[in-house]
């Protein structure tokens, strides 16, 4: 699921069943994984593991 002004720069690879926060910022090369979680307004700039909810800016984990 991506919500609104969702920002995918460079290369991004999004796994199944992946939520993309409002306003995320995905700035790759990088892969998000399967069931995974990136927050609103979070500011990804590393891999997230399958499962995973990151927030923040930087994004960090929060939950595995």
């Amino acid at each position: 699921m991506i919500f609104q002004q969702i920002t995918l720069a460079s290369k991004v690879v999004v796994g199944d069943h992946v939520d993309l926060g409002a306003g995320a910022k995905i700035l790759g090369p990088l892969t998000i994984e399967s069931g995974s979680r990136v927050g609103a307004n979070a500011v990804v700039t590393k891999n997230v593991e399958k499962g995973t909810t990151v927030v923040g800016i930087p994004a960090k984990v929060v939950q595995r």
